[in-house]
């Protein structure tokens, strides 16, 4: 290395290298050095690996932006390649989100400096595949404000066109598997949509301080982000509005053609409040979605794990849809970040570092809610907090009541609050006619305001008792034709198990993108549906609709009783599946088909999706065949699996089949012989022979088996210098499973 540098400190060490802080001596100032490790030899360059990452390198230094960090110098010496960069003196975004929640402003500034930053990245068709929290820094200025930087682009390609996926040996793949887009895991094509979705699932972790897509091991992640089971973000922060959650779960969408065509594109329509947000007509989705959990039932509180067999309730403190076992949502004023917002960032109190903390409430019986590590917080003394609006107010307020609806209509809104406020539900159809135009809030309130009041509606509707009841709300969702009113009465009907209004559901669902409010109606129908019957007419739904979003949804729901029903249910299904598998035209909905006909576990459907794999030259449908002898509710198709790992027909196959006979194998399962087990794994490494990504796959699968033979194994692969962080990090998780 050049004399000009002079090494004062080893900062730290990931996948792609070590990090010192060192001085330049020219120009007397601190930076950053970082030896890079020479990418996947498996990739071709046309040059020598060690040229192309400083070339890769000089071009970053041309990336010139306040929100990412600059690279200052490149060079090569005796020990390789070395980078020379801006040295950042704050802290990773997962330190800042410890110590609170973010909250509407400091989430504004976030947006807007990280997607700004990106879009200069965007510009020079740079993708950078590895965004987390902790290569998010926040800067805190000598003003008190602070600026987030994006660092570490070790990983990135410059990519005009998409890439396909190498699982580079970047701060190991177990930190970065929360924030992996579905297709890096699929090894298909990436572009700038790839990190469109990591930095979107930022935001939720940010907001919520929980991963959008979580588990107890890699492969239970893994399938959380291919199956989509992710809690909406309006549950956890019902604070925020709405056109904000919605805006991030659109960022999260599961397919990369259903998220915002690039970082211009998310940041224009997130600064638009009238902006049209796909997935999400009414500004209000998510109060329906299948929580997270469903792949295996729902989500044990602050484990991520899943446990099978969990149903669906209305949750008493909130009115909201949720897994039994699921945690609550996060409130106002519940470990949220609390600051000012300046011009350039949010401005810490007193000039430096905010000192955030959580914020406790009285503990009240069943309507607690647990937050951020603080006291339970009582719900329903709070509700009316919620963008700062109390209905009690509107009665007595009568100047606001005349600017809003004119004074003829002052008593009738005192009735309807009356009405809300006490603990009588006794009411009828007339009753229902009353409250049904608040449905629809004046437009005159302020958006927190107006959800505050939908809420309070909601679950007045939800809580009435008396005669004609269902019937008017039928009737009302019937002859409706806002879709936000629709959506409303929808979910006042689900919690009030109304049965005669699914075949309305299932109407509108099966008009698809002709009608908004088609995938709330597959929510619904879905949550009312726990038989076999209802799960065909689903399977039939996913099988002829053409909207992705009524897809995605269906087959989530059909996934999640799958998990519930017997074997003898799951036989019934598999009846239905193989034998619809070939009419079906749209190669997503049969793709979808195809991935819950191995959860039948069948012999049909074994030799259904085998038969797949030899007769078609589909890739996508040889990765969904594959994804489903993967999620076998046994172990009975390892060596199937294994044979196409070794033998399959193209190499293609034969990395899918590897992959799903890690994920299967990975699962710790009642009456599996130990023995048999480790023999699964030895072959598995013979077979991985020197592939890169099929040995970070292995250590993935085995950083979640909690056995001693589990440590030898990551030693053989540790003993190969190239994965030693990944098979640290591995083996400290499985020393953590033995020591429980």
């Amino acid at each position: 290395m050049s004399e000009r540098y002079q090494i004062k400190s080893k900062i730290g060490q990931g996948g792609i290298g070590a990090v010192y802080r060192a001085l330049d001596t020219h120009l007397q100032r601190e930076v950053a050095i970082k030896r890079l490790l020479p990418p996947d030899e498996s990739e071709s360059f046309d040059e020598d690996p060690t040229q192309g990452l400083i070339r890769e390198a000089t071009t970053l230094s041309t990336l010139q932006h306040p929100n990412i960090v600059s690279v200052y110098d490149v060079g090569q010496d005796d020990d390789g390649a070395f980078v020379v960069m801006e040295l950042v003196d704050g802290e990773t975004f997962e330190e800042v989100v410890q110590r609170g929640l973010l909250t509407l402003e400091d989430f504004n500034e976030l947006v807007g400096q990280s997607l700004e930053a990106l879009i200069a990245a965007q510009d020079k068709n740079l993708v950078h595949r590895d965004i987390k929290p902790t290569n998010l820094m926040v800067k805190w200025l000598p003003s008190g404000r602070f600026q987030f930087k994006l660092l570490d682009f070790g990983l990135a390609k410059f990519s005009p066109r998409p890439s396909k996926q190498t699982i580079g040996l970047g701060d190991s793949i177990l930190g970065s598997i929360h924030f992996m887009a579905p297709e890096q895991f699929e090894r298909r094509p990436l572009d700038c949509r790839t990190d469109l979705y990591a930095i979107g699932c930022i935001y939720y972790f940010g907001l919520t301080g929980r991963y959008p897509f979580d588990g107890e091991t890699a492969a239970e992640v893994m399938a959380a982000h291919l199956q989509h089971s992710v809690t909406p973000l309006e549950e956890h922060r019902p604070d925020i509005p709405r056109r904000f959650t919605n805006w991030v779960m659109w960022m999260i969408s599961r397919e990369v053609e259903d998220r915002p065509k690039d970082a211009k594109h998310a940041l224009d329509v997130f600064l638009n409040p009238n902006a049209n947000i796909p997935g999400a007509s009414s500004g209000a989705t998510g109060r329906l979605v299948v929580p997270a959990g469903a792949v295996a039932g729902a989500a044990t509180p602050g484990t991520g794990a899943v446990n099978p067999g969990t149903s669906a309730y209305v949750n008493p403190a909130t009115g909201q849809i949720a897994t039994a076992g699921g945690t609550g949502p996060v409130h106002p004023g519940t470990g949220q970040v609390s600051t000012a917002t300046g011009a350039y960032g949010a401005v810490a109190p007193g000039g430096g570092p905010p000192k955030w903390t959580i914020s406790t409430g009285p503990v009240t019986g069943a309507t607690q809610t647990v937050v951020g590590g603080g006291k339970p917080v009582d719900m329903k003394k709070r509700w009316a907090l919620i963008g700062g609006l109390s209905l009690l107010a509107l009665v007595g307020g009568g100047s606001l009541l005349g600017m809003l609806l004119g004074e003829s209509d002052e008593e009738k809104l005192a009735t309807v609050v009356a009405l809300m406020e006490s603990d009588d539900r006794t009411g009828g159809d007339e009753t229902v006619k009353l409250l049904l135009p608040y449905l629809n809030p004046p437009k005159k309130l302020k958006v927190s305001d107006r959800d505050a009041l939908l809420q309070r509606v909601e679950d007045t509707l939800k809580e009435l008792e008396g005669p004609g009841v269902d019937t008017a709300l039928m009737n009302a969702l019937d002859e409706s034709t806002s879709t936000k009113v629709r959506e409303s009465l929808m979910t006042v009907l689900v919690n009030r198990k109304v049965e005669d209004a699914k075949p309305m559901f299932l109407e509108i669902a099966l008009r698809g993108d002709e009608d908004p409010a088609s995938e709330w109606a597959t929510q619904a129908y879905g949550f009312m549906t726990d038989d076999v019957e209802g799960t065909i007419d689903l399977i039939d739904l996913l099988a002829t609709t053409e909207s992705s979003d009524v897809r995605r949804e269906a087959e989530k729901r059909v996934r999640q009783l799958m998990y519930e029903f017997s074997q003898d249910k799951r036989s019934r299904l598999a009846t239905t599946l193989a034998e619809g598998v070939d009419p079906i035209n749209d190669l997503k909905s049969r793709q979808a088909c195809v991935r819950l006909l191995g959860m039948t576990g069948t012999g049909a459907a074994a030799d259904k999706l085998n038969s797949l794999l030899k007769s078609t030259t589909d890739q996508e449908l040889h990765l969904s065949a594959l994804t489903g002898l993967g999620e076998w509710p046994d172990d009975s198709q390892v060596e199937a699996l294994f044979e196409l790992a070794s033998n399959g027909p193209s190499p293609e196959v034969e990395n899918g089949a590897f992959k799903a006979y890690i994920m299967t194998i990975a699962q710790e399962r009642a009456g599996r012989d130990d023995d048999q087990w480790r023999s699964w794994w030895t072959r598995a490494f013979t077979l991985s022979g020197s592939d890169t990504n099929r040995k970070m796959l292995m250590v993935q699968g085995l950083a979640g088996v909690g056995r001693e033979w589990s440590l030898d194994l990551l030693d053989q692969i540790g003993a190969d210098p190239r994965f030693s962080p990944q098979v640290r990090q591995a083996k400290s998780q499985v020393r953590d499973a033995l020591s429980k």
